[in-house]
């Protein structure tokens, strides 16, 4: 099980990623009871109709099939789909009832029973998230999935050192404590390619509710890029039942610094990547590796980007704060799209991060 913390994107997506017919005796035909009549070469006396026992499926109850030629007339006509003297049962009267009161699909009753007490104002939402970072030409990790989390409001961390359009911020991996959180039913999701996945709403000791999601934690093709995704929440003890559709950010890879290169403390940093020119919200995240790429606490810096112009520069007094000995620069794409569940607002996130884990020099 796949569990989502509440913390900023980035941090999730970076941690997330370094975790991962028979056939039988075919029936005889239609024609073919009449066929081993015709084949019987004894004349049958014309007036007994009743003179021929086998025949049964075969209409040669009319008294106008006289001596001349008993097979020929007899055979193919009629047997196949024709009920002979009842013209009534023909009429199908099975067949009108179909039109008749076949009530499709209802649409889902909406909740009308109070929710659980609750505070007023939740925040928080359902997020979709991939990413796709490279070490070097053996270790590529893709990792993708499903979180939700519906909250209060939090208190936003006091804004770090800025330089230039990024923040100098101090990365901790220790597990911090998960606000208190509240139920909207299980959540699924479906893309227009036909894949699903889900999280489920699980009560902790506290009472808390935590989202988990049985599916693996490589659940890469959940987002495909670029596809519409429809999020349903079944409503639960907090909160209505909501539906929303989403279309994720195309993928992109990140050209420099590439994969098991080396970028210096002592000089900027030029950082390249594909499928520019979306309207999108660019996030670009730098985070300090141990040699067996894991995190490690350590400043790192998230840089803000005003385009989707396929490049930025690190400036140099930024990439003097860092420490290696390996650092994960990551280029995150989002979307986001409010949903309304009742009296709430929620927001549907799609997030697609791509990356190359660096060596860091003096």
């Amino acid at each position: 099980m796949a569990k989502v913390p509440v913390k900023p994107l980035w941090i999730i997506l970076t941690c997330a990623a370094l975790l991962a017919l028979g056939c039988g005796d075919e029936p005889a035909s239609p024609i073919a009871p009449g066929l081993p009549d015709a084949s019987e070469p004894e004349p049958q006396p014309e007036g007994q109709p009743e003179a021929q026992p086998e025949p049964e499926a075969q209409p040669e109850g009319q008294p106008e099939g006289q001596p001349e030629g008993q097979p020929e007339p007899e055979v193919q006509p009629e047997p196949e789909g024709q009920p002979e003297g009842q013209p009534e049962p023909e009429g199908q009267p099975e067949g009108q009832p179909e039109p008749e009161g076949q009530p499709e699909p209802e649409p889902e009753p909406e909740p009308e029973g109070p929710l659980d007490p609750r505070p007023d104002v939740l925040v928080g939402g359902v997020g979709l998230f991939e990413a796709n970072l490279r070490a070097n030409f053996f270790i590529q990790i893709r990792r993708g999935n499903v979180g939700a989390a519906f909250i209060e409001p939090q208190p936003e961390d006091p804004p770090g050192e800025t330089i230039g359009d990024c923040e100098l911020v101090q990365i901790d991996t220790a597990e911090e404590p998960q606000p208190f959180g509240y139920d909207a039913g299980v959540i699924t999701v479906s893309n227009d390619l036909g894949e699903r996945g889900s999280t489920s709403p699980m009560t902790v000791e506290s009472g808390s509710v935590e989202y988990v999601s049985e599916d693996p934690e490589d659940n890469d093709t959940l987002m495909a890029p670029g596809s519409d995704v429809t999020v349903r929440a079944a409503g639960g003890r907090h909160v209505r039942r909501f539906t929303g559709t989403i279309t994720t950010p195309s993928d992109h890879l990140v050209i420099a610094p590439a994969a098991d290169s080396a970028v210096s403390r002592s000089a900027a940093t030029e950082i390249v990547w594909s499928q520019e020119g979306s309207a999108l919200e660019v996030l670009i995240s730098i985070v300090p590796l141990n040699d067996n790429y894991t995190p490690r606490n350590g400043p790192g810096l998230n840089c803000r980007v005003s385009a989707d112009s396929g490049t930025f520069t690190v400036p140099v007094e930024a990439m003097a704060r860092l420490a290696g000995p390996r650092l994960a620069f990551t280029v995150i794409k989002l979307v986001n799209q409010e949903v309304v569940a009742g009296d709430d607002t929620f927001v549907l996130n799609a997030t697609y991060a791509a990356g190359n884990f660096v060596t860091l020099q003096p």
